[in-house]
């Protein structure tokens, strides 16, 4: 990997609205979100100030699938992906800057569970499981490898 760079981001955040399903030309389900991560910045008086930074996302197959069937607005996730800046001209002529994720992987921290209850006509209470014990969904592209450590020697630092 000489020569070439590298950008990659993880980020834990809400998504901002809903998930959208959408075909390529070629016929390639993709899956946009928006993600809203906050952070905590020190002003110059020493209080802190909420700050939200806003990433569009884009997630393929499998990691598309995840995201449409669990999450929802305000759902909260992990993503791992490429990190991509690119600027535009708005309709008004103003100079836009976007930053974009093409998401590799999605961990749910909080999922879209069904309701047992509603989708049952038995008047019987459902057990339901604690939030605790929910299982953490993945989905990691199919050659994709799990551990990166290989690409860490051709780091520049």
């Amino acid at each position: 990997m000489a020569g070439r760079g590298y950008a990659k981001v993880q980020l834990i955040g809400n998504l901002g609205k809903d998930p959208e399903a959408r075909f390529s030309q070629s016929g390639t389900e993709t899956t946009r979100f928006s993600l809203a991560v906050n952070r905590n910045d020190r002003q110059a008086d020493g209080s802190f100030q909420d700050i939200t930074d806003w990433y569009n996302c884009t997630a393929f197959g499998s990691q598309g699938k995840v995201v449409q069937d669990y999450l929802k607005k305000g759902s909260k996730v992990f993503i791992e992906g490429r990190l991509q800046i690119r600027q535009y001209d708005d309709k008004d002529g103003m100079r836009r800057t976007s930053v974009d994720v093409t998401v590799s992987d999605v961990q749910l921290i909080d999922s879209r569970q069904p309701n047992v209850a509603e989708e049952s006509d038995s008047t019987e209470p459902t057990p339901t499981r604690p939030t605790a014990q929910r299982p953490v969904l993945t989905a990691r592209r199919p050659n994709q490898p799990a551990n990166y450590a290989e690409d860490a020697d051709d780091l520049p630092f």
